[in-house]
Formats: structure tokens, C-alpha cells, sequence
């Protein structure tokens, strides 16, 4: 998984020599392999009746770039803006993944207002090209950009070919036996580890955990499709009770790639439930010893749960909890110690019973050594 910070590193190369070169690095090495690379030209343009400043404009394209960033895959990449026009590459997709993710760009853009610019109204219009084994990286933009603005002239929210059908309305949901399939999944999984937390015999919390067992294969079946379909919403649903029953039947291998993978399809489309999963994958990278890597995330989980504009107290005491319990695996208890109390005070400031008792019950697991 691509380290977040390696990620906003990149995505705030605009317009650069070594934005393009990765550019046609990756779309050379897409046509060498079965995969394909598509390449998006989003224009963000006021409405009609929105009249703004320089510097409110700007202010509105930087939020418009930020919902873009939250929206697209980790894997995926903002690598230039000019203007009003912001070019977004998405390797290895395909049409459904790349439809279901428009659909979701032209919500999070134009169906809530921006933040501190007061009467700001926006529209977007997206063109789209598609990788053939002889793309060229040049065409493929100028193609892009080519099919947004004949968007932007017929009123369309998409265009990806060269004879769009008339209207202006969503493209809509792909239907696809394989999303019945990956709901029908999703949907049990969350009902038997809810099942599984509420079992207080052993007998039938191990009928619950055989259930997931005997399923396991449907569960990695589901997980192919969520990647490979950018089905996002059903991987976020899945993703926290998998890492849970991951963590109880120590399947610490099969965890860790179920959680990387939703995550790197779902970016930070879900903050809250991000910044959970990353917590989750620390805790499952500290059971398997790899501290170096549980560090990592549980510090991306921590640093984006403290954020001015997500403020999650209760998810960052537990991000800081997890790091006490590794710093007392490294032998290092006055700095354990210290992770805990200020995981305890966090838990207490966000009021949450539940948060409150598991970050009490790593205190005392770390002041008992």
C-alpha cells in the first residue's frame, strides 16, 4: 500500500515533467500487461449565476482538488491542474469501476456546498479516454480533455466516447450479477460478526467463527470483484468485521491483504471508516510482528483523526492506545505508558463508554508490563 504521505507528495506535483513521465511510465507499463489505465479531464466550472473573485474561485478549485483527492483510489493519482481542469489518471480499472467512480465524483462536487465561499455553485463536466495497446500518452490527454469540453457543450455530466447518447443525467449503475452477489456477501458478513460480538457462550461463538470459515472462499471471491469493480461501499462495510475476525481466528496474513486491498480502492472516500481500518491493520501487523509497518499506519490513523476538519478524539485514542501496546512489545515502557494516558484522556474527552473501557483495559495491560 502506498504510504499517505508519499501520496500527497505526488498528488501536489501539478503540471511537472516528472507527473507526465510517471504518467507514460504507467501507461507503457499497462500495455505490456492485461490491465488498462484510464485518464480523466474534470473541468470545474461556476454556474451561470455565481459570480465570485479571483480569490474565491481559487479558494473553490482547491476544495473541488480536495474532494477529488478523498474520492479517488490510493492507487489512483491527481498528477496535473491548470486552470479550472484537473487531470486524474486511475490504473488498472476497467468501464464499471471507472463509471461507479465518476458517478460518485459528480456528487461529492456538485451536491454539497463549498465551505466558506458563500453562494458557491459549481458544475462538472468529466471526459474520459481508455488505454488500447496503442495509446499514446499525448493523445490520451488531448482526448480527455477533447470529450470534457464537448461535455461541458452539451450539457453532459460524461463523456467517454466519441458519439455520446443524448441527456445529461448520471450514467447509470452497470448491472452486473456480481455486485448482487458482493452485497449478499457484505450484507452476511456483517450480520454474523454482529452475531459474533453479541455471543457470550463459546460454543456459539465458534459456531459463528466456522460459518465465516466454511465462506471464507465466497469472501475472497467478493474481495476480487470489490477491487476490481472499485465497489467501494460494499468493501467498506466489509473491511472492519473481516480485520475483527481475522484478529480472533489469527488469520493475520489473510487481514492484512483484505484491509490494503479495500483501502487502496476506497482511499479516503469514508474518513472515519479509513482511519478504522487503518487501526485495524495495526493491529494486525503487531500481532504478526511487523512493527515497523503497524507504526506506520497506526501513526496515518492518528495524524488523520486529529485533523482540523475530521476531529475524531475517539479514534485517535485508539490509534494511540495501539501504539502503547507496540512501544511495550519494543521493552520501551515510559514511552508505552505515555501513549496510554494520553489515549485514556482522549477517550474520555470524546465520551464514548465502549472506546473509554478498551483504552482503560490497555492502560492497565501496559502498567502491568
Amino acid at each position: 500500500m502506498i504510504n499517505i504521505y508519499q501520496r500527497e507528495r505526488h498528488l501536489d506535483t501539478y503540471i511537472g515533467d516528472a507527473s507526465f513521465a510517471w504518467f507514460a511510465d504507467e501507461l507503457q507499463r499497462t500495455q505490456q500487461s492485461s490491465e488498462s489505465l484510464v485518464v480523466l479531464c474534470i473541468g470545474i466550472r461556476p454556474t451561470a449565476q455565481t459570480t465570485l473573485s479571483a480569490g474565491a474561485w481559487e479558494a473553490a478549485l482547491q476544495q473541488a482538488t480536495l474532494r477529488i483527492r478523498t474520492t479517488i483510489r490510493i492507487r489512483d493519482r491527481i498528477f496535473a491542474r491548470q486552470g479550472d481542469e484537473i487531470m486524474v489518471v486511475l490504473p488498472h480499472t476497467n468501464i464499471e469501476g471507472t463509471i461507479t467512480l465518476i458517478n460518485r465524483l459528480i456528487r461529492r462536487l456538485t451536491e454539497q456546498p463549498m465551505i466558506n465561499v458563500p453562494d458557491m455553485a459549481i458544475t462538472t463536466h468529466i471526459g474520459g479516454a481508455a488505454s488500447t495497446a496503442h495509446s499514446n500518452a499525448d493523445a490520451m490527454l488531448q482526448l480527455a480533455q477533447t470529450r470534457m469540453h464537448a461535455a461541458c457543450g452539451l450539457q453532459r455530466h460524461f463523456i467517454f466516447a466519441d458519439e455520446p447518447q443524448s441527456g445529461h443525467e448520471l450514467l447509470p449503475r452497470i448491472v452486473n450479477p456480481q455486485y448482487a452477489f458482493v452485497r449478499e456477501i457484505a450484507q452476511w458478513v456483517q450480520a454474523r460478526t454482529a452475531a459474533l460480538q453479541s455471543h457470550r457462550d463459546p460454543a456459539q461463538t465458534q459456531n459463528a467463527l466456522h460459518e465465516i470459515d466454511a465462506r471464507w472462499n465466497d469472501i475472497q471471491q467478493a474481495l476480487t470483484w470489490i477491487v476490481s469493480n472499485n465497489m467501494v461501499d460494499a468493501g467498506l462495510h466489509m473491511v472492519l468485521p473481516i480485520a475483527q475476525y481475522c484478529l480472533i481466528q489469527n488469520r493475520i496474513a489473510d487481514g492484512v491483504k483484505f484491509v490494503e486491498d479495500v483501502t487502496g480502492v476506497a482511499g479516503l472516500s469514508t474518513a472515519d471508516i479509513y482511519i478504522q481500518a487503518m487501526i485495524a491493520l495495526g493491529e494486525l501487523l503487531l500481532r504478526a510482528g511487523d512493527l515497523a509497518s503497524a507504526a506506520d499506519r497506526l501513526h496515518i490513523a492518528f495524524t488523520l483523526a486529529t485533523l482540523p476538519h475530521i476531529q475524531q478524539p475517539d479514534l485517535a485514542a485508539l490509534a494511540l492506545s495501539c501504539m502503547g501496546l507496540m512501544y511495550l512489545q519494543q521493552n520501551q515502557s515510559t514511552l508505552a505508558l505515555a501513549y496510554a494516558q494520553k489515549a485514556q484522556e482522549l477517550a474520555l474527552n470524546s465520551g464514548k463508554p465502549q472506546v473509554i473501557v478498551l483504552v482503560r483495559t490497555r492502560l492497565l495491560q501496559i502498567q502491568a508490563g
